[in-house]
């Protein structure tokens, strides 16, 4: 509710004085407008920081989990490489047992299914990726295949 000349002076007061009621009135009005200006000002201020706040605030509680996140990654990487080169190893492996029995003078057809059925796992390969301990190996593969394996015969008929 504003005060206006009229009703000052219609209360008795002198005119003069109503005049500086009125001024001090304005006064008092313009500076609380002012001050609730600045406080809507701020308020909208505090306002937007507090939303970026709570943005950031989801942005740490994603980043605090970084490290779970890594290592549960790079344990799945880890297992991953881990199947891969036992994957590769055994493929090397069945590949010197086909190039083993080559050198034994056994026929393509029967390397493959000698290789495919055969458990490489105990299998020991050197530096060159040649196999080890290849004297018990052909013996194993003597005695496991001997009834598919081709036999040198002497002789005629």
């Amino acid at each position: 509710m504003a005060f206006d000349l009229e009703m000052i002076t219609g209360l008795g007061v002198p005119v003069e004085k109503a005049k500086q009621i009125k001024a001090r009135h304005d006064e008092t009005i313009a500076a609380l407008s002012a001050e609730a200006e600045k406080a809507r000002k701020e308020y909208e201020e505090t306002k937007a920081r507090a939303e970026e706040a709570r943005r950031l605030e989801a942005e740490i509680e994603e980043v605090k989990d970084w490290k779970a996140k890594y290592e549960a990654e790079k344990a799945a990487f880890d297992t991953l490489k881990t199947e891969q080169d036992a994957k590769n190893t055994e493929a090397r492996k069945r590949e010197a047992y086909k190039a083993l029995m080559r050198a034994e003078g056994i026929p393509g057809k029967l390397i493959d299914k000698i290789a495919r059925y055969d458990d490489v796992s105990s299998f020991r390969l050197d530096a060159a990726g040649n196999l080890e301990n290849t004297d018990a190996i052909r013996a194993n593969l003597r005695r496991e295949w001997e009834d598919f394996l081709p036999t040198k015969q002497k002789g005629g008929l």
